[in-house]
């Protein structure tokens, strides 16, 4: 299984992403006057969404590099709003622009970095290890012009 495009964060490329995306929530007031009857709503934007967790995976050519790798990972923690991009979905760019965001990374941790092996060197050969990840993100809204 050949990595693509579909799953990405800030242009790392995975064998999947598992989890649900959380999208940032609409902030939405209420007016309600005594002696008026109903009430009115008024969308004031958004604001940042509920912190959510994906799970990739990826193979690398050795233990070595599954390590370094993970060290790349845990170097965009906090950094800027970077680019995610799931089952072909880039949420930065096709959704509606109203409806766009990126997302913060709060926190990498790794689930497991272990040794493959099989009779075709891998899964991308060569590879002989796996790396699986648990991504703590947050999602940001892209202005609108």
């Amino acid at each position: 299984m050949a990595i693509g495009d579909n799953d990405q964060i800030d242009g790392e490329k995975f064998h999947f992403l598992h989890g649900n995306v959380v999208p940032p929530k609409t902030r939405v007031s209420i007016e309600d006057r005594p002696g008026v009857d109903g009430m009115d709503f008024f969308e004031e934007g958004r604001d940042k969404g509920t912190p959510f967790v994906l799970r990739s995976g990826v193979d690398t050519a050795t233990m070595l590099d599954g390590e370094k790798l993970l060290m790349t990972y845990l170097g965009k923690i906090a950094g800027s709003d970077v680019v995610l991009k799931k089952a072909g979905v880039d949420f930065s760019t096709d959704l509606l622009e109203a409806d766009r965001f990126k997302v913060q990374i709060l926190d990498v941790r790794k689930i497991s970095l272990h040794a493959i092996t099989s009779a075709i060197n891998g899964i991308n050969a060569p590879s002989a290890a796996y790396l699986e990840c648990e991504w703590t993100l947050v999602s940001v809204p892209v202005p609108t012009a």
